[in-house]
């Protein structure tokens, strides 16, 4: 019998774990591989106490749940993060590529607007760019369905035991989460990371925006020109005109644009944060 520790990381505020509800409704209804066996936990920790820090002790849950893991005897570990949407054969689709390293798709919150999926470079110890980056390269994938990556994220990753065995889970320079690390350490030691193209998920904003992968172009907003720039070609004040997503926070905090209303395709918005904790659908785990 093949066993998953699948977990559902958050953290609390006022004695509230701060996941969103529906994340944690899509995260209970993930349908599990047949003649699998998965054991869902909600994990948290307490905020860091150092007020420089902003994370929520993001890097500890996810060594304890990498230890648990190894300890348990369990064969793979799935991570499901507190704001992301997954279909309910998210799992089943992943767990049946049987690679090493899997991943769903989705949106990037932070930083540069792209998707988690890294292009894979033959022979190359580093990461590639985002798929987002070559409208070429997101359509091929897409039809593609299974591609090889370099990473990166863990909104919804599946990994096997023995590349647990052979990586830790670490913070970097760039990163105090594991997840780039991880996906470094991989690509490194030549460990197959795929993406499943065909299990897309939302990844949920601060606000309740549901971010999802477009398939058909790479994500682009509409927006007013502020001042004049640079980036492919010129674009001068007053200008209506259409950026990419990867690029448009670096453009808002520069005070190059003015973002026109919310993008179709993350319209729908979600309005609901926990306000009680242990839900008995799950399993709830103290750190």
């Amino acid at each position: 019998m093949t066993n998953i520790l699948a977990i559902f990381p958050t953290y609390q505020k006022d004695g509230v774990d701060q996941y969103w509800n529906e994340s944690l409704e899509s995260f209970i209804a993930l349908k599990a591989p047949e003649g699998v066996t998965v054991d869902k936990f909600i994990v948290r920790d307490n905020p860091i106490k150092n007020p420089e820090y902003k994370h929520m002790n993001t890097l500890k849950m996810y060594q304890n749940a990498h230890k648990k893991t190894l300890d348990g005897g369990y064969d793979y570990l799935l991570t499901f993060e507190h704001d992301m949407l997954v279909p309910e054969d998210g799992l089943i689709k992943l767990h049946e590529l049987d690679a090493p390293v899997a991943y769903g798709l989705y949106q990037l919150r932070h930083g540069a607007r792209c998707v988690n999926a890294f292009t894979h470079i033959d022979d190359s110890p580093n990461l590639g760019k985002s798929f987002t980056h070559k409208r070429e390269w997101f359509i091929a994938a897409f039809r593609k369905k299974i591609v090889r990556v370099s990473g990166v994220g863990m909104g919804f990753m599946l990994v096997k035991r023995d590349v647990l065995e052979k990586i830790p889970f670490r913070s970097t320079d760039m990163n105090f989460a594991p997840d780039w690390g991880f996906a470094v350490d991989c690509t490194k030691k030549g460990i197959k990371q795929v993406c499943r193209f065909d299990v897309i998920c939302g990844h949920i904003e601060d606000n309740g925006v549901i971010l999802y992968p477009k398939e058909d172009k790479v994500n682009v907003t509409k927006v007013k020109v502020l001042k004049q720039f640079v980036y492919g070609r010129l674009y001068t004040p007053g200008q209506i005109a259409e950026v990419p997503d990867e690029q448009l926070d670096d453009f808002l905090r520069a005070g190059y644009v003015h973002v026109l209303g919310i993008p179709e395709r993350i319209a729908t918005k979600i309005m609901t944060k926990p306000t009680k904790k242990n839900p008995k659908a799950v399993k709830y785990e103290k750190q």
